[in-house]
C-alpha cells in the first residue's frame, strides 16, 4: 500500500513519538517505587504497608506505569500476583537505579554504620577474620558489633544479627547460615588417655563441660549427643558455661571434655590447640541463622554485609567439606 505525502505527514509524528526517549521531568518516580514495593512484597496490600499509603494508592500508582508502557506488569489470579516479563526486567532497572540513587545520597551524608548482634562462640571462635576482610573490602562501612545472648532486632535496634537457635525455625526475617555438628575436644595432653578409655567411659565418668542454652537444661547438647550414638547420659557432673568457646578454652587448658562445632572450631583442631579424642560426630537440633528485616535488603550496606558473610560461610564450610 502506497501513502500519499499527506498521508505520511499524518503518520510520522506519531512514529516520532512512541520512539522518543522519555523525559527525567516525567519520570514516575513515586509510581516506581510503589511498583518495587509490591513486587519485593507479592502483593498489593502489603507493598502498600510498607510504604504506608492505602493499597488503592498503590494500586493507582502501577496502573501509571502500566499504561505508560502500554503492557501489564503482573498477572493477576486467585492465590495472588505475580510479574510479568515486563514487570521483571522494570523490577531490575528500578532496583538497580534506586540503589545507585541510595549509594549516592549515603555517600553525602557519610559513611554508614551497621548495628551488628553476633552470639559470643559466633563472634569469638568464626567471625574474626571475616570482620577484619569485610572492613578491608568495605573501609566506608563503619560496623559497631554487640555480643549477648539476646536475640531479635527490633528491641535493639539491631540492621541484623546471627541468631543461635534450634532448626526449623527459617522465617521470612531468617535464613540459615549452618546447622552445627558436634565432636568431643580435649587438651592434647590427655587426649591418648580418653581414647584409650573409649567414649562411652568418658560419658560415664569424665568431667563434662556443659553449655547453657536459655531455657533448655544444661546437659541438654551432651545429651543429645550421647543419645545418637545410643548411650544414656548418666554424668552431669562438671562446669557449665555460658558459651561453646568458653567451654572449649577451658578443655584446651587441660581440664575436661567439651563439645565443639566441627566447623566453627576447625582451625583451632587443625592448630593442634584443642585435639579431638574421638571421631564421633552428631548434629544436636541447633543451628546458626542470619537475621535481617527484609526490607532492610534496600540498604546497600547492609545488603553488602548480608552478602557477604552469606559467601565466607558458604567458602568456609565448603573448605571444610
Amino acid at each position: 500500500m502506497v501513502h500519499s505525502a499527506a498521508a505520511v505527514s499524518r503518520i510520522a509524528p506519531v512514529g516520532l513519538m512512541t520512539l522518543a526517549k522519555l523525559s527525567r521531568a516525567k519520570l514516575p518516580l513515586n509510581a516506581l517505587r510503589a511498583f518495587e514495593a509490591v513486587a519485593q512484597a507479592g502483593s498489593f496490600r502489603a507493598g502498600a504497608e510498607r510504604l504506608g499509603v492505602t493499597q488503592s494508592a498503590a494500586s493507582r500508582h502501577v496502573a501509571i506505569l502500566e499504561e505508560m508502557i502500554g503492557k501489564p506488569l503482573f498477572t493477576r489470579h486467585a492465590r495472588g500476583i505475580g510479574l510479568t516479563a515486563e514487570g521483571e526486567r522494570l523490577l531490575v532497572a528500578a532496583r538497580r537505579g534506586f540503589d545507585i540513587l541510595q549509594d549516592g545520597i549515603e555517600a553525602l551524608r557519610g559513611s554508614p554504620t551497621l548495628r551488628i548482634h553476633m552470639p559470643p562462640t559466633f563472634l569469638q571462635a568464626g567471625a574474626m577474620p571475616f570482620l577484619k576482610d569485610f572492613r578491608q573490602q568495605n573501609p566506608e562501612i563503619h560496623v559497631m558489633v554487640m555480643s549477648s545472648f539476646g536475640e531479635g532486632l527490633t528491641s535493639d535496634g539491631y540492621d541484623l544479627a546471627v541468631v543461635f537457635d534450634a532448626c526449623g525455625r527459617e522465617t521470612a526475617y531468617r535464613e540459615l547460615l549452618w546447622e552445627i555438628e558436634l565432636t568431643p575436644v580435649c587438651s592434647v595432653d590427655h587426649v591418648a588417655d580418653f581414647r584409650k578409655s573409649g567414649l562411652a567411659s568418658a560419658l560415664a565418668s569424665a568431667e563434662l563441660l556443659h553449655v547453657q542454652i536459655p531455657h533448655q537444661p544444661t546437659d541438654l547438647l551432651w545429651k543429645r549427643f550421647a543419645a545418637r550414638y545410643g548411650h544414656q547420659l548418666k554424668n552431669d557432673r562438671g562446669l557449665v558455661f555460658e558459651s561453646m568457646s568458653l567451654a572449649v578454652e577451658f578443655a584446651a587448658q587441660g581440664s575436661g571434655l567439651a563439645l565443639a562445632d566441627v566447623d566453627m572450631f576447625a582451625p583451632q583442631i587443625a592448630q593442634g590447640a584443642i585435639a579431638t579424642p574421638f571421631a564421633n560426630r552428631a548434629t544436636v537440633g541447633y543451628a546458626y541463622y542470619l537475621q535481617v528485616e527484609p526490607a532492610a535488603l534496600g540498604n546497600s550496606a547492609i545488603r553488602i554485609f548480608r552478602n557477604s558473610i552469606v559467601e565466607a560461610v558458604r567458602l568456609r564450610r565448603a573448605r571444610a567439606g
